[in-house]
């Protein structure tokens, strides 16, 4: 079944590491770890995660610590921690986050710093550091913190939404953002509203900053959840496509249930698999409709859902490709797209052998059968 297949795009361990002065000879090293309990969990419901952080100038370890965290069910752990390093010129930490119990990596980060590349002129201007630490959005708003040493006596920000597009960050087309800056000191906090537009997915705020003067460039990423996804359109387009990820059984108990307890039916069914009990959301549930509502918007054939498209397929499955490569219309050659998931090491062609836009499957041949 492709729950876990699932579970591992909403929830995959993740890490971060953010820079900010102290004093003027001390730095303050934020690490933040997000850590889904489907990585640490034995077959007895119990776990722990060990997070190690070393700092290191050239051979030399100057700081070393670690950490665990427990597990007793399922959900999604946020572990943050601060420390203090001396002010180097150069220096990279490494965040490793390993399973303790059996000992397996289950993430690893390696990341170089500049001292120069955090100062200009008098002033020393930390990295954007999330409100929470965790750089995870579910509102309308998001909120970025930054330090100065000296405190700035005027502050000016504007700032620019990016994506990733084939290696490159560019601007999210038609979003105008408009960031509300809040002084606390030596510190700022820098506020902007999300477009109810905007998707979710994994963004970067572009922001330049000019304090007193002084210009700063500073990027941020950050992961955009949108507040509960909804159903376009009759709940039987979303149906279907449950056969992809439930058993054929509980599938067919809904769609023959009256109109009038359908609903019922799909809710108790979610309820059952919901990887977070006890929040509002259903974090599954909503990546499942966002998934099916794509493909019946942009795969559909005729009277024939997108969803149930081997294109519905693939992308309710494995979610959106990292890139597509498309070929409607090479000579001697039927209109082919070919897309790549790069972290799965995974090429998949789809050919249209018709003409009519309805791409089928033509390599790997067994792909259904290895991610069913």
């Amino acid at each position: 079944m492709l729950w876990t297949l699932i579970l591992f795009s909403l929830f995959k361990p993740q890490g971060f590491i953010y820079i900010a002065p102290y004093t003027k000879d001390s730095l303050e090293v934020t690490v933040s770890s997000a850590l889904p309990a489907s990585k640490f969990l034995t077959f007895k419901g119990r776990g722990s995660a060990e997070i190690a952080v070393e700092v290191r100038s050239g051979k030399d370890v100057i700081f070393g610590n670690f950490w665990y965290v427990k597990f007793k069910n399922h959900g999604q752990k946020i572990s943050t921690k601060r420390f203090r390093i001396p002010a180097l010129k150069k220096f990279e930490i490494l965040l490793k986050i390993s399973n303790s119990i059996t000992g397996e990596p289950v993430f690893e980060k390696r990341q170089k710093f500049k001292l120069a590349d955090y100062l200009e002129k008098n002033y020393f201007l930390s990295d954007p550091v999330p409100d929470s630490g965790y750089p995870v959005f579910e509102g309308d708003t998001v909120s970025f913190r930054f330090i100065s040493i000296p405190s700035p006596l005027k502050v000016e920000v504007t700032l620019k939404l990016l994506e990733n597009q084939k290696g490159f960050d560019v601007p999210v087309k038609g979003v105008v953002l408009s960031p509300i800056v809040e002084r606390e000191g030596r510190a700022f906090m820098v506020k902007f509203s999300i477009p109810d537009t905007l998707a979710r997915g994994e963004y970067k705020a572009g922001f330049r900053i000019v304090i007193d003067g002084v210009e700063f460039k500073r990027k941020a990423e950050f992961i955009y959840k949108k507040g509960g996804s909804v159903l376009v359109g009759n709940l039987d387009d979303y149906i279907p496509a449950l056969i992809y990820i439930a058993p054929y059984n509980e599938v067919k108990r809904i769609e023959r249930a009256p109109d009038s307890l359908k609903i019922d039916y799909w809710n108790k069914f979610w309820e059952k698999h919901d990887p977070t009990p006890g929040t509002p959301e259903n974090e599954l549930m909503e990546e499942f409709v966002e998934r099916v509502t794509y493909a019946n918007k942009n795969f559909s054939i005729g009277r024939m859902l997108g969803s149930l498209t081997d294109r519905g397929h693939v992308y309710i499955k494995l979610g959106p490709p990292d890139e597509i490569d498309n070929h409607p219309f090479d000579v001697n050659a039927l209109p082919y797209q070919v897309w790549y998931y790069y972290d799965r090491n995974l090429t998949i062609i789809f050919v249209d052998r018709g003409g009519f836009g309805d791409y089928e499957l033509y390599y790997p041949a067994d792909l259904f059968d290895r991610i069913n």
